[in-house]
């Protein structure tokens, strides 16, 4: 296994080598200090594999070793590699993180060779999407053809029955609260386009009875304005007031960027004492020039 990884971690440096020396780093996709690039730890007899680098696929019924000149070949590559029956049932967990960059504002994550694969992660047990930062140019977000998930986030979540942390920059769909008797443990969400109505859901929700903590971003970036489309009170109300924080009295909740008031705050609070309630303020950064619009 190592030397495969080893053999995986050279490919993708060769291939970024040839791009440069071949067309010159102005025609490459990468830029230095941003080069995608492999890591790994082995433990015990499994092993953790961390990916840096984008995300985007620009046709997954074609093989990476197929694709032309200036392609994602090191995103597809790894994919690749991870969904061999001789490696996914081996890896502990998987980190994707990469630079700020991407088209139209969107920096995507697309997933789909893993979704339409046979490979099962039986023995992962963390799952990590880096998730956007306030002061990124780009949003981060799972799709495909910058378009919503379509359900790629808990299509993942499937192929991961032993998964305890999950971290992702996109809320999952309605069939995300359809999975029965999984162990997740720690879940953490970021609002992409759409809420999905993910706290009303869970709030109903009878499955997931393992987990003990969410990290809920509400928004990534908080406006002086409240919008349409913000979660009510009532939601959240619904969800400290289930059955969910009452099986888990030691509840871990961290609301990040909601548009909630202080008083309402206060009061859910009051509603589960014993809920470790962290609630997180924070709005976007702005440019100077779009200070004055």
């Amino acid at each position: 296994m190592i030397e495969r990884l080893l053999e995986l971690q050279q490919r993708i440096y060769q291939y970024q080598m040839d791009i440069k020396q071949s067309y010159g780093p102005e025609h490459a996709i990468w830029s230095p200090g941003k080069d995608a690039k492999v890591s790994f730890a082995q433990v015990g007899d499994q092993y953790e594999l961390m990916f840096y680098g984008v995300g985007f696929d620009e046709d997954p019924s074609i093989a990476a070793d197929d694709f032309d000149y200036e392609t994602n070949y090191p995103f597809v590559k790894f994919l690749e590699f991870i969904c061999l029956p001789e490696v996914a049932p081996h890896l502990a967990s998987l980190t994707f993180t990469g630079p700020d960059e991407g088209a139209n504002g969107l920096n995507e994550w697309n997933f789909s060779r893993i979704v339409h694969s046979e490979a099962e992660f039986s023995a992962l047990r963390s799952f990590l999407i880096q998730l956007t930062d306030s002061g990124d140019h780009n949003v981060r977000f799972i799709g495909s053809d910058y378009e919503e998930e379509h359900g790629m986030v808990t299509k993942l979540l499937a192929k991961m029955p032993a998964v305890l942390i999950f971290q992702t920059p996109t809320v999952p769909d309605e069939a995300f609260f359809a999975i029965e008797g999984h162990p997740l443990r720690e879940l953490r969400l970021q609002v992409g386009f759409t809420e999905e109505a993910f706290i009303t859901r869970l709030a109903d929700c009878p499955y997931y009875t393992e987990l003990r903590q969410l990290d809920f971003s509400e928004r990534i970036e908080t406006i002086d304005d409240v919008p349409e489309d913000a979660i009510p009170y009532t939601s959240y109300e619904a969800l400290f007031a289930s059955g969910r924080f009452k099986r888990q009295p030691h509840f871990h909740f961290k609301l990040r960027h909601s548009t909630l008031t202080l008083d309402e705050v206060i009061a859910l609070g009051k509603l589960q004492p014993n809920v470790q309630f962290l609630f997180i303020e924070g709005r976007g950064g702005r440019y100077a020039s779009h200070l004055s619009d």
